[in-house]
């Protein structure tokens, strides 16, 4: 089960970072607030990947739980970062 943590947690920093350079390279053009975007999809995608890797190992499942855990994650990390990013800038 540890090493489907790891696993999880691996892709997930590699897909958040790809996903977060992406969207920052867009979004800095909207706000001067997007130096932690990158931080914040790595952190929400590895963390995201990691548990519904480790979840689902734990309870064997052969189902895609492991996808609903880590969009979840993934989702409530980036708004509270993409909220904080515009919050009191003009429209």
């Amino acid at each position: 089960m540890f090493g489907k943590v790891i696993e999880g947690l691996g892709h997930g920093v590699l897909f958040g970072a790809l996903l977060g350079l992406f969207q920052w390279l867009v979004l800095r053009s909207k706000t001067a607030k997007t130096n932690r975007w990158i931080y914040a999809n790595v952190l929400g995608w590895s963390v995201g990947a990691a548990l519904g890797d480790g979840i689902k190992a734990a309870l064997g499942s052969e189902d895609p739980i492991e996808f609903v855990i880590v969009f979840i994650v993934s989702t409530i990390v980036t708004a509270i970062v993409l909220v904080r990013m515009f919050r009191n800038e003009p429209a």
